[in-house]
């Protein structure tokens, strides 16, 4: 019995080496291949993660222009405003300037009318007068001889 066992055992370790040996190569192969692509993902994925990277901080080189850009727009808007009201105000003071300016001179136009009336009823007053006294006078006939 011992040595049919023996004769299995040898029959059955060369079957084995015969089928499993080889396959067991193959897998080994294919192992090393697959290692060798791990490896070369690896890579791509460090090289994809340093590009993530480099890109990030670009985005946030211009995240930090744009903010930079804003704020100075923000800081000249505001400054044209400032300069806006200031030239509001200043016109707005001419403008009330000119307005009392203008009604102290109607008021001086308006006293030297009403003056001028006074003065025109006066002359149209003398004028009736000159002219009862030239008819007074021309009743009398000395204009005539004057």
């Amino acid at each position: 019995m011992g040595l049919i066992f023996m004769s299995v055992y040898d029959d059955l370790r060369k079957a084995l080496g015969e089928i499993v040996t080889p396959q067991l190569k193959d897998l080994q192969g294919e192992i090393k291949d697959l290692q060798g692509e791990i490896k070369l993902l690896q890579g791509e994925v460090k090289s994809l993660h340093s590009e993530i990277k480099r890109l990030d901080e670009k985005i946030d080189s211009l995240r930090n222009e744009m903010e930079i850009g804003f704020k100075r727009t923000d800081e000249k808007i505001d400054s044209l405003r400032n300069e806006m009201e200031i030239g509001f105000k200043r016109s707005d003071e001419r403008v009330d300037s000119l307005h009392h300016e203008m009604e102290i001179e109607f008021k001086r136009v308006d006293m030297r009318i009403d003056s001028l009336g006074g003065k025109i009823e006066d002359a149209i007053q003398l004028r009736e007068r000159l002219a009862t006294l030239e008819g007074r006078l021309a009743g009398e006939g000395r204009l005539a001889a004057a």
